[in-house]
């Protein structure tokens, strides 16, 4: 696929390597039928009956260590920058996402994929690890950015056999406005007309805002949402899971959420 749609030119470098927190080299269980194996995995069971072929690991630092010395043009500042990690390796994604905390390279964003059938561990244990080094995280939903930090956490985050993230450093400027861009609070791209709203708001012909759209909009305001993201003191903190929590009534979840507590009983 990169080298179809030239991919070469614009910077990109293919590493033929599985992704770690330590290099190496490990076992990984594929799929010969796939011409593209989205499932491979180094974190196979036992009773798993797929080939399996040895593959080195790379850290992160090596991946990028790899990429300034192919693209020379790229910046060569110390420590390296990763403006976007993006990441779907298939049950690893806890290891890597702790190795941010001690690698050279500085991510600014990431992005994972949580699978629960898929993760050794809870969600939650990574989310605090996180948080505790100085990133905030959230769901990513269509029309806007669920905040899963403390004192955000829920155990229903828990649940899904799938979702994807997204968190940034708490104490980066930048992390605010991409809340506020998602929801549509701010830029120029959520008022085109027939665009992102076309068949989500029931082909409404005003110019909406992407938050506009969404029945939870007046609920949340997405610019307090940046705001609660610096909060820190008890009383603030429980004022902030307050809110959140009288948002998900609002949006129609209040009856799930009690259901499944009283099942988990």
């Amino acid at each position: 696929h990169a080298l179809e749609s030239g991919w070469t030119y614009e910077g990109y470098l293919g590493v033929n390597a599985a992704l770690g927190n330590q290099t190496g080299e490990a076992m990984l269980a594929f799929s010969e039928d796939f011409a593209i194996d989205e499932v491979a995995t180094l974190l196979f069971k036992p009773t798993d009956e797929r080939p399996r072929q040895r593959v080195r690991v790379l850290t992160l630092d090596d991946v990028v260590r790899a990429g300034l010395e192919a693209i020379p043009g790229l910046p060569q500042a110390l420590p390296p920058t990763v403006f976007l990690l993006k990441l779907d390796i298939e049950g690893m994604e806890p290891a890597v996402l702790r190795s941010l905390l001690t690698s050279e390279a500085q991510v600014k964003f990431v992005t994972f994929e949580y699978s629960s059938g898929i993760w050794r561990e809870s969600l939650d244990v990574v989310i605090a690890d996180l948080h505790a080094g100085g990133y905030f995280c959230f769901l990513i939903t269509p029309d806007r950015l669920l905040p899963v930090s403390p004192p955000f956490w829920d155990v229903l985050y828990n649940m899904p056999v799938w979702s994807n993230l997204f968190c940034g450093r708490e104490d980066d400027p930048d992390l605010s406005a991409v809340v506020q861009l998602h929801a549509g609070v701010v830029g120029l791209w959520p008022m085109l007309p027939r665009t992102y709203l076309e068949g989500y708001a029931k082909d409404h012909m005003d110019e909406l805002t992407f938050a506009g759209g969404g029945s939870c909009a007046p609920i949340l305001d997405p610019n307090v949402l940046a705001l609660l993201v610096h909060v820190h003191r008890a009383t603030e903190r429980a004022a902030a899971r307050h809110l959140h929590l009288r948002a998900h009534a609002q949006c129609g979840l209040a009856g799930e959420v009690r259901d499944r507590r009283q099942a988990a009983r």
